[in-house]
């Protein structure tokens, strides 16, 4: 049986981790075994971790301290394919797979603009471009989540954007048919708009212009906004509600391990990121058969919603432009069907594609 290995930071409630989590299970289904590789086990979704799959916690503080773990873990198993995401953990594992003398077929990927996520760092960003440049060639496949994504691995490392390959990500679909949930009603309480979003509570998802732009909304909409997630910044997310006097208007609930009956309950799904790689929730509003307006950062949102086809797209960081949006969007007609089928066809050919990555048979070294 072939086996393959995931090796991610840790299980925390992120994109990448929710992908990694669903790649897993495909594989699991097509009968290979699955080997998690964590640099911490820590994370909210210990408890999503298939039992048929082994866990390996290589109890690294830091990235740089996983490489010795990480080589005795390639010499133990010897894993046929190494799926790695997330730079600098990419970086490391292709180098800790020369130096372990094995030599697994190595996958990595990236998920997310990573130019502008360290654009404050000097220092990093030519640690990025020098690794990038010379590290990432010896892998067998460099994976990007949009063509976004790959354009700017290629300006920062000065590569090919041929040496980068686009697969968009997998989203598991609910297990069951969406439906109302009691506790999920309540929070819509007198809605007759229903408004959701879901995602960290971080400064780039611009949760702060969503609220903004809320309030601008006509009163005789009689909208709620569901904002579903948690993060660095409820705190000044609470404290700008209160300002506006929208407490009884916006509801933070938190992370859920399931958001799928929030989903089933939203009238309108919109998306506020000032920079998203891909943009999971964009594919799972798709699957929900919600109208959708996003922000067109850079790439994923454009990419998802085929320039503007499947959903609205509005210019970054402009509240009214938002607002205007989502009156219009919410008022006009929705075809459910299209948008269904475009999540489908993306999450297929991103289970395909990942499949043929990880398990060719041309040599990685």
């Amino acid at each position: 049986m072939r086996r393959l290995a995931f090796i991610l930071p840790n299980l925390a409630q992120g994109g990448a981790e929710l992908v990694t989590l669903a790649l897993i299970r495909s594989f699991l289904d097509q009968g290979f075994a699955i080997d998690l590789v964590t640099l911490s086990s820590r994370g909210r979704l210990r408890n999503h971790v298939h039992p048929g799959v082994r866990t390996f916690d290589l109890h690294a503080s830091r990235a740089r301290h996983s490489f010795l773990p990480l080589i005795r873990y390639l010499r133990t198993r010897r894993p046929d394919a190494v799926h790695a995401a997330m730079w600098p953990l990419t970086i490391i594992t292709i180098i800790a797979a020369k130096l372990s003398g094995t030599k697994p077929r190595i996958v990595v990927s990236d998920h997310s603009i990573l130019s502008l996520q360290y654009a404050k760092s000097k220092m990093t960003l030519l640690a990025l471009r020098t690794t990038i440049r010379l590290i990432y060639p010896w892998a067998a496949v460099r994976v990007c989540v949009s063509t976004g994504c790959a354009e700017d691995l290629a300006r920062l490392s000065g590569l090919p954007v041929s040496e980068f390959r686009v697969i968009s990500n997998p989203i598991r679909k609910p297990a069951v048919a969406l439906g109302p949930a009691a506790d999920v009603e309540k929070c819509w309480s007198g809605a007759r708009l229903r408004i959701l979003t879901v995602g960290s509570l971080k400064r780039p998802k611009r949760h702060d212009l969503l609220i903004r732009s809320f309030h601008l909304l006509p009163r005789q909409l009689r909208a709620k906004l569901i904002i579903v997630g948690e993060g660095e910044c409820r705190a000044e997310l609470e404290e700008l509600i209160d300002s506006l006097g929208l407490g009884e208007k916006i509801s933070l609930p938190g992370a859920t391990d399931d958001p799928w009956p929030y989903y089933g309950s939203a009238d309108l799904f919109v998306l506020s990121s000032e920079r998203e790689g891909y943009g999971n929730v964009l594919v799972e509003a798709l699957l929900a058969k919600l109208p959708i307006v996003s922000t067109d950062c850079e790439a994923g949102p454009r990419e998802i919603l085929d320039g503007g086809k499947y959903g609205r797209l509005v210019p970054t960081n402009d509240v009214q432009a938002l607002s205007t949006a989502i009156v219009e969007q919410a008022s006009k007609p929705h075809d459910p069907t299209a948008g269904f089928c475009r999540a489908e066809q993306l999450i297929e050919n991103a289970e395909l594609d990942y499949l043929e990555a990880m398990t060719s048979t041309c040599a990685p070294f």
